[in-house]
């Protein structure tokens, strides 16, 4: 099953991921983006240590990619129990 980012969106609003490489502002790795805010699919963001990732591998993407830890579930921060449940559904 392929969704856009978009379509991620407008079936789960309510569930949260993470942006990876963001340990500035999210140091705790939480997920704490709602998918619903769908802005996040157009933002471009380095993310931290992008200068040295780029040294040690030229070819990896310079960009921060946000993560939804589905299997990560039972942490109880990806959404509510629906989202969970819907998931399962896929």
């Amino acid at each position: 099953l392929a969704l856009s980012c978009e379509r991620l969106a407008e079936e789960f609003p309510e569930a949260r991921m993470r942006r990876e490489y963001d340990w500035v502002k999210n140091p705790q790795d939480r997920n704490i983006q709602e998918m619903g805010k769908v802005q996040w699919a157009s933002q471009v963001e380095t993310g931290e240590d992008a200068a040295d990732r780029l040294r040690q591998d030229p070819e990896a993407p310079p960009f921060a990619p946000f993560y939804w830890g589905v299997r990560e579930h039972r942490q109880g921060d990806i959404g509510s129990k629906k989202v969970v449940k819907r998931i399962r559904q896929l």
